[in-house]
């Protein structure tokens, strides 16, 4: 997964194909979070995340 800008417009470096359907298909987007040890020593407390997903029908 990529980060950039909350852009549909096409060509956005950051896009990529979810898949493709027939008119009225079901795709399924398979999404996962992940935690990442930033610093040697692993404290316990509390987190929190936020992302956006922007989808663009071209």
């Amino acid at each position: 997964m990529n980060f950039g800008p909350d852009s549909s417009v096409k060509g956005n470096k950051n896009q990529w194909l979810a898949g493709r359907s027939a008119s009225g298909g079901v795709i399924s987007v398979p999404l996962e979070a992940r935690y990442i040890k930033t610093a040697e020593t692993i404290k316990p407390g509390a987190m929190s995340a936020l992302s956006t997903i922007t989808f663009s029908y071209q």
